[in-house]
Parts: structure tokens; sequence; C-alpha cells
């Protein structure tokens, strides 16, 4: 081997070594990035309990383009996805709870029917129901018996999901979504939210998600 080819070689090492430490590190920040959420079906609801839970009148839908980072047919990699969020009629959730630590409360829902404040709604109560499945999704053309680990998100995967939908609802900063979804990742851990089913939601709430690349 020659000079050249060794030194070639060895920079091309590098260069593979810092590319693969980049990707981690941006896996770890980010596991699913929403590019755009799209109202099917607008959020219609009735408020119950003194306005502490929130029950769907109607059915509703949402569409979201995201990019997740997971391992694909072989392929660990950013794929472009859409997921496609379906409510029943009875649908109950609480709405936003911010962490208290933050310092940024947020309205536990806005009773509008733009875009904007459907996309904003969608957020938690989209996060509430993953939340009480467990994160589990359904890959629309596959059997659930196979591949078990593509239908499973991760609470951290479920978190990024609630900040950046509030981002594209454009109410929230960026860096606020951020750092209410941090601590919703630290403080919602354990029974008590993951797997919870308390205002049972799984019966009224479903997944799918399409992989196009």
């Amino acid at each position: 081997m020659s000079f050249g080819s060794f030194f070639k070689s060895v920079f091309d090492s590098i260069a593979s070594a810092l590319s693969s430490s980049v990707e981690e590190s941006e896996t770890r920040t980010f596991q699913i990035q929403v590019l755009d959420v799209k109202v099917d079906k607008p959020f219609d609801f009735d408020l119950v309990d003194a306005g502490s839970v929130i029950t769907l009148k109607k059915d509703a839908k949402f569409r979201l383009d995201i990019k997740r980072f997971a391992n694909i047919d072989g392929k660990k990699k950013w794929h472009k996805a859409q997921m496609t969020v379906n409510f029943g009629k009875g649908f109950q959730t609480n709405g936003t709870s911010s962490p208290k630590f933050v310092y940024l409360q947020l309205p536990a829902y806005i009773a509008r029917q733009d875009k904007n404040s459907n996309v904003y709604n969608a957020a938690a109560f989209i996060h509430d129901g993953l939340y009480a499945c467990k994160g589990e999704i359904v890959e629309e053309g596959k059997s659930k018996g196979k591949n078990k680990w593509r239908y499973t998100l991760t609470r951290k995967e479920c978190d990024n999901i609630l900040s950046e939908i509030w981002v594209q609802s454009k109410f929230v900063g960026e860096i606020a979504a951020k750092i209410i979804g941090a601590g919703t990742n630290v403080f919602a851990s354990g029974p008590k939210h993951w797997d919870n089913d308390d205002l049972h939601c799984k019966a009224h709430f479903s997944v799918k998600i399409k992989y196009l690349t």
C-alpha cells in the first residue's frame, strides 16, 4: 500500500468515525422530528369534572409528516414517514400539564377550531394516547407478529412528538417546547403515567406509520 493510499485510508476512517459520532449525538437528541401536521378531522370536545377532563364528541384524525431515526430493512438512518393518528368518539384526556419546575405553564387546551389550535391540542392528546398504549404503533403493510420493535416508540420519542407538534402549532417556541418536553421525560416516568390508561384512551386511539424512505 502506498503512503498516499495509507493516509487516504486513515482519513476516511477518521471521517467515518466523526460522522458516526455526530449522527449518534443527533440521535440522542432527537429520534423523531415532526415536519408537518395535517388536520383531516378537527377536534370537537366537551369538558367534564370541572374542566379537568376533555372528552371528544366526534372522531378526529391527524397526519404527521415525520423523520424517524430507526433501523428499517437493515438501514439504520433517518427515515421519512407519515403517521396517521385516529381518535375515536369518547377519547378522554386532561390535555397539557407542563412540569411545574420549568415555570412555563401552557394552557390545557385551546378551545378554538382553527388549524393551529387543533395542532396545539393534538400534541398533548397524541402524547397521552401514546403513553396509554406504551408507545405501541402499527406499521402499514406489516404483520404485527414480525419485527416487533418497529411497533414500539420509546418514551423519549413520544416526548419528542409532544414538543415537536407544539412547535408546529406556532403557539410554543422551540426552546420552551424542548424544555417542557425534557421535563416531561424526567417527571412522567413510571406506571403512574407510562402505560397508564385510567381514562381508557386505548379503546379510542390508534396510530399507524408508513415509511416513505
